[in-house]
């Protein structure tokens, strides 16, 4: 009777006097002293593949994706670039200019004076009234407001700001430093002339009580718009009475922005 040809010791002649060279697959009952391939090992070897393949396709949807967000980027900054280049750029003025139109910085002109400088009103060639705000260089801390103040009137844009004009940085008639900053001028003055009486209306009256309501309202609005809307949101620093000028139709405009900073 004939054994299991599945079954039995590995031949001994032939081809298996070299066990070593014989690689038997498939029938673990023939597997004694060689290794043979696990059952089961070709579908581990397809497993391994897949995960490569998954491994592999992660990697480049991730390095796509860092690209693509790179890229955009980039696109947004030149964009935001090109729209800075864009906006209308702020008419130059010299210091002679300046002194003509407010004849040599004279005391009649002048219509305050600040922590680190006067207040001159002032009229230009072309016949525009403004308020040319001239920084004492001498004072430390000047140069800081001044650099302050260009930097929060050239990002906001509001109704209820004293709008900046231009600005100036050159040197006077005796060659020392010059600075200066060019606003609207408003004809009504600051808050704090008419609580104290300085300025009234035409009749001999005050502020009423709408006017104060709407002052109030105004600059409630300025601030609103510093904090929550600039293109780069500014604390004002010093608000107060002084620094809050009235229009021709008595709009209220907050101004004086040489301590400000961002939150």
């Amino acid at each position: 009777m004939c054994n299991d040809p599945t079954e039995g010791a590995i031949p001994s002649g032939g081809i298996f006097q070299n066990v070593s060279a014989v690689h038997l697959e498939g029938n673990r009952k023939l597997c004694l002293r060689v290794p043979c391939m696990p059952h089961g090992h070709g579908r581990n070897v397809r497993l391994y593949i897949i995960v490569a393949i998954v491994v592999t396709l992660i990697l480049c949807l991730t390095i796509g994706l860092l690209l693509y967000i790179k890229n955009k980027r980039v696109k947004v900054t030149a964009a935001a670039a090109v729209s800075e280049q864009l906006k209308p750029q702020a008419p130059m003025i010299s210091y002679d200019e300046l002194r003509v139109a407010t004849e040599e910085f004279s005391q009649e002109n002048l219509i305050g004076v600040g922590s680190f400088g006067s207040v001159y009103k002032g009229h230009l060639s072309h016949g525009t009234t403004v308020a040319v705000k001239v920084l004492d260089t001498l004072r430390t801390g000047s140069l800081k407001s001044f650099f302050a103040e260009c930097e929060t009137m050239k990002n906001s844009r509001h109704r209820n700001l004293v709008k900046l004009i231009t600005s100036c940085s050159s040197v006077d008639f005796k060659n020392n430093d010059f600075l200066a900053l060019v606003y609207e001028y408003l004809c009504n003055g600051s808050l704090e002339d008419w609580i104290k009486g300085r300025r009234k209306h035409a009749n001999g009256n005050g502020l009423n009580l709408m006017e104060r309501l709407n002052i109030a309202i105004d600059v409630a609005c300025a601030l609103d718009y510093l904090h929550n809307d600039s293109e780069i949101p500014v604390v004002h620093c010093d608000l107060k009475p002084t620094n809050i000028l009235l229009g021709e139709d008595m709009t209220a405009k907050v101004g004086d922005f040489g301590l400000a900073r961002k939150p």
